[in-house]
């Protein structure tokens, strides 16, 4: 991996206009998760790395998270600065095509069955920072956030975002409050809350009265 981020990291320094094959991160991460077992004797699945896989499948996350945030450090004129909002894929974009890497790789590790609570609640913070570090309001943070939400991809899996809004309530909430867009993107708005009285009001006193005809008696 450290070759790898050598050759992505020059490759935006000298403005090659390609991914540079960071998409094989999530099929990494993929294939870590297949093999993934924490369950062994002697592991301890509360620790920050349980396993040697769980270290890899961080080291992976750093990675993409630091060539996302790779934007703020290149010239001014360079393209992979161009980046559009959106789920669109730049193919010549590196801190674009990492969003989107980075959100395929967090939906890989959340929708697992294999790997511990603890673990994914930790990737999550490292994810949530990644956002953080990203200046407020502008579109690669915009890009991270859409690729959070729906994994990477145009539409999420089945069960995706009960999963994701489970790992992001379990992160420091204080981290929760320094990221308000990532929050206020994977919450459901709550519904307004009826107005009191609003179904039973008696009209005003100056409201016109039906008039009542008079009945004949006999």
């Amino acid at each position: 991996m450290f070759f790898f981020d050598i050759m992505v990291k020059e490759a935006a320094f000298q403005d090659v206009t390609w991914h540079m094959w960071l998409y094989y991160f999530p099929l990494i991460v993929e294939a870590l998760e297949a093999n993934y077992d924490d369950t062994g004797e002697g592991i301890d699945p509360s620790d920050e790395h349980p396993t040697i896989g769980a270290f890899l499948i961080y080291h992976a996350f750093d990675m993409l998270g630091d060539w996302v945030k790779l934007i703020d450090e290149l010239p001014a004129d360079s393209s992979h600065r161009q980046v559009e909002a959106g789920g669109r894929h730049q193919n010549g974009n590196i801190p674009k095509s990492a969003t989107i890497a980075l959100g395929r790789s967090l939906s890989t590790v959340l929708m697992s069955n294999r790997i511990g609570d603890e673990f994914k609640t930790y990737l999550m913070e490292v994810v949530a920072r990644d956002v953080k570090g990203l200046k407020a309001g502008s579109p690669i943070r915009a890009a991270l956030i859409h690729a959070i939400v729906t994994g990477g991809v145009d539409f999420s899996r089945a069960g995706y975002l009960p999963r994701l809004r489970t790992a992001f309530g379990s992160i420091d909430f204080v981290l929760r409050f320094d990221v308000a867009d990532l929050d206020a993107a994977i919450t459901p708005p709550r519904p307004a809350p009826p107005v009191s009285g609003a179904l039973h009001a008696s009209p005003p006193s100056d409201a016109p009265r039906r008039k009542v005809a008079p009945r004949d008696h006999p």
